[in-house]
């Protein structure tokens, strides 16, 4: 993890940092489209592409790719496993994620955007023995985000969703989050997951809910760096509290 942080560092000194924008800092010229795991209103611009790798926990790797059909239609495909970087075997995801998001309601100056889609990619390792994720898909959602203007932009989010991971609870789902810019090129950020579909007695989760956060930087042309601290809240049953997780995304257009 230490060599991959400082890979990733040394993008810093080899991409112009000066409003070389991706989707952090009030600069920033693309939406973030997930607060932490789970989706803004955010969408693509109309003939972009976005590139994602993640990794996290357990030497796992997550590796995504989203196309902006219009301006409100984005779509994207992710495949990843746990254990690629160690030993031993890989353990690869049951099936590759799909996502699919139409944003129906534009944000203006009263009212928030308004996106309704489907992800079918969780977070974390695959537990096949459970058919979920650790931090479960997000599924169908309706997500909504207002921007205000405060030392920069201060972004509010909300949303409920249905994962269909659901053997081991079927609840709907809430959420909340906050992103605050400082300065031009970096956004910080703090997600609450309510997770009432994970706190039956069957479940991964303890009733406590998950807080995430983390800070997002511009640290090139289309590049955006993101650190992640998610389960805060400490709300596993039998996982580690809190861990790391770092995303490297690369937005360009056709």
């Amino acid at each position: 993890m230490k060599k991959i942080a400082a890979l990733f560092l040394g993008l810093l000194f080899i991409t112009n940092v000066i409003y070389a924008q991706g989707s952090a800092g009030s600069a920033a010229t693309q939406e973030a489209r997930y607060i932490f795991n789970l989706p803004s209103a955010g969408t693509l611009e109309r003939g972009s592409y976005a590139i994602e790798g993640l990794i996290f926990s357990g030497g796992g790797v997550l590796a995504a790719m989203s196309v902006g059909i219009s301006n409100d239609l984005t779509f994207g495909i992710s495949y990843g496993a746990g254990n690629v970087v160690g030993s031993g075997d890989p353990v690869w995801n049951k099936l590759p994620g799909v996502m699919v998001r139409y944003r129906i309601i534009p944000e203006d100056l009263f009212f928030p955007a308004i996106t309704l889609g489907f992800d079918s990619q969780g977070r974390g390792n695959y537990i096949d023995s459970l058919g979920r994720y650790e931090r479960k898909s997000a599924g169908f959602f309706a997500a909504a985000s207002k921007n205000l203007e405060f030392l920069g932009f201060l972004t509010l989010h909300g949303g409920v969703n249905y994962s269909l991971e659901t053997r081991d609870d079927r609840d709907a789902n809430f959420y909340v989050g906050l992103e605050k810019t400082i300065g031009p090129q970096v956004t910080i950020y703090s997600q609450y997951d309510f997770a009432f579909n994970d706190n039956s007695p069957s479940a991964l989760g303890t009733g406590r809910g998950f807080w995430d956060a983390g800070l997002r930087w511009s640290v090139g042309s289309g590049i955006t760096l993101e650190l992640n601290l998610s389960n805060l809240s400490n709300n596993f049953k039998d996982i580690g509290a809190a861990t790391r997780s770092v995303r490297l995304e690369y937005i360009n257009t056709f």
